[in-house]
């Protein structure tokens, strides 16, 4: 559980400081724990605090989830960076988009759902935007100079009649 839980207090923590703001905290716990009143989450928030400081560090974060239970069956998704951060792509067995989901989803309540699909579209979102996007842009700049060069050529040629 403390990996789960490192990576649970790393993805909660949005600015990166090392320490969880009330309303980081507010948005973490509502992602993953979905019927939970803001009123409760706020009540945990503030047992959680032993320092008083309005931020939980990462050992209060440890005792927060052990002494609630919030952290019991938490199963994180794994990365799809490296450790230099890039995105690594895994071959899919599926025969079709979301085979694998709708054979582990069959006859489960919305509670029990895997929500795995919902994390590979965002990965394929992600996909997008990271590489394909931007190689979209790339090739579109480098049509945009073609065509400029082409034009820029034409014109010295007709003013220049011929003689450039």
């Amino acid at each position: 559980m403390k990996t789960n839980a490192s990576q649970l207090f790393e993805a909660m923590d949005r600015d990166k400081n090392g320490l969880l703001s009330e309303e980081e905290f507010l948005v973490g716990i509502s992602k993953i724990k979905h019927g939970m009143s803001k009123i409760e989450v706020r009540k945990i928030f503030d047992l959680a605090d032993r320092d008083g400081s309005k931020t939980l560090d990462y050992d209060e974060f440890l005792a927060m989830l052990s002494t609630t239970g919030l952290g019991y069956g938490l199963k994180l998704p794994p990365s799809t960076r490296d450790e230099r951060g890039i995105i690594q792509v895994k071959p899919t067995t599926d025969r079709y988009f979301g085979e694998q989901v709708r054979k582990q989803n069959t006859g489960k309540s919305i509670v029990d759902v895997d929500f795995s699909l919902a994390r590979g579209q965002h990965f394929s979102q992600e996909l997008y935007e990271t590489r394909i996007a931007s190689m979209q842009r790339f090739v579109a700049m480098t049509v945009m100079f073609h065509q400029m060069g082409k034009r820029v050529s034409s014109f010295f040629d007709a003013i220049s009649f011929g003689f450039w």
